[in-house]
């Protein structure tokens, strides 16, 4: 076993030492599992680490000791020896069993990261509750529902305008990047950083969770992201559906010139702003509330939209569109509303001389907008 360290570097042969019995460990890790061959790298690497800091703990390597000393210019190498070990090889399904019984347990050292990725390679031996347990005790904030695909409950982020970032203020570690997406989900320069550095590490299963999160940003279509890059790589969205929604930001971005000559500028609004400029996706629901008067504006609409996020107002807003023909906003709020679960059966209550009944025919699809 070689090692190389810096030359001069202060306890070379102390650190040479550590790094080599590290390796051997890392060895033995790899010769205790026995892999199919189409096993991705990340995951071997994941379940090797985990061997290694885990069920590998009480091995003992015999007979370490220093057999030679070499340097050039710039480095020092330490050549080791020890006394062979012969492990037991287990297959993928043993090693998942452990690692199961050590997170039902709690008794198993692992990180977020790998406790979700494997959650999500192998759903029927890695359960998703203990996952994000392991998750949920890092990283308490938005991304929990971006893995879990669950919609946001609560919705006071769209009432603030989204965070000007520069991506020359990110951070490059990738715990940091998780951490700043947990508290301003839906930041495109955040999500371009996220998941640029979660496919250099190959976590393509977090990584695909994060784009679908991600394709519900604001202003996301009428960008230049490479996101839609990976989004197209791993199929998550079909080219003329990116195309589709890119047109109709297009649609939106004139119909609200339209509507700020005759009214106001809705950028104003911003939880409407955060619904208009995600084409309708956000990935949130909001609650049922009560109607306003019949004969209020739409900015009376939109300012008790603004405090309540009910959806019964915002209903009310989309049929105020569709009547004054804003018709892209109208189709892309109504899109909102079924993305935040409301369902074909409800009633626009809010009317009581019309029998609104929101029908399937009437759901807007990309095709109609």
């Amino acid at each position: 076993m070689q090692v190389e360290v810096r030359k001069g570097e202060r306890n070379s042969e102390l650190k040479a030492s550590l790094r080599a019995k590290r390796k051997i460990y890392l060895d033995l890790a790899t010769q205790h599992i026995r892999l199919p061959r189409n096993t991705r790298p990340a995951i071997r690497k994941i379940l090797t680490q985990i061997i290694w800091q885990n069920f590998s703990k009480n091995l003992k390597i015999t007979g370490f000791k220093n057999i030679s000393k070499s340097q050039n210019k710039t480095a020092v190498t330490y050549t080791y020896s020890y006394e062979k070990i012969d492990l037991p090889t287990k297959n993928i399904s043993q090693i998942l069993e452990e690692i199961r019984r050590g997170l039902r347990e709690k008794t198993i050292r692992i990180t977020p990261l790998q406790a979700v990725e494997l959650n999500l390679s192998f759903p029927k031996n890695i359960s998703r509750d203990y996952a994000l347990n392991v998750w949920k005790k890092e990283y308490q904030g938005f991304l929990k529902f971006a893995i879990s695909q669950n919609l946001i409950s609560n919705t006071a982020f769209i009432r603030q305008k989204p965070i000007s970032l520069n991506a020359s203020q990110l951070p490059v570690k990738l715990s940091d990047l998780l951490t700043l997406n947990d508290a301003m989900p839906l930041n495109m320069v955040l999500c371009e950083a996220l998941t640029e550095q979660l496919a250099k590490q190959d976590y393509q299963m977090i990584l695909k969770k994060i784009i679908k999160f991600c394709l519900s940003a604001p202003s996301f279509y009428a960008s230049d992201s490479k996101v839609k890059d990976l989004a197209l790589k791993f199929n998550i969205i079909k080219p003329n559906i990116l195309l589709k929604n890119k047109r109709l930001s297009e649609k939106l971005y004139r119909e609200k010139k339209k509507f700020r000559q005759k009214y106001f500028d809705i950028n104003e609004f911003n939880s409407l702003s955060y619904i208009l400029n995600s084409n309708g996706t956000l990935p949130v629901v909001f609650r049922r509330g009560s109607c306003v008067k019949k004969n209020i504006g739409i900015a009376g609409l939109l300012r008790r939209f603004e405090r309540s996020h009910s959806y019964l107002i915002l209903l009310q807003a989309s049929d105020w569109f569709e009547k004054h023909n804003f018709r892209t906003m109208h189709l892309i709020v109504k899109r909102q509303l079924f993305k935040s679960g409301l369902k074909n059966s409800t009633v626009n209550r809010c009317d009581r001389n019309s029998n609104n009944k929101i029908r399937t025919n009437r759901i807007p699809k990309v095709k109609d907008l």
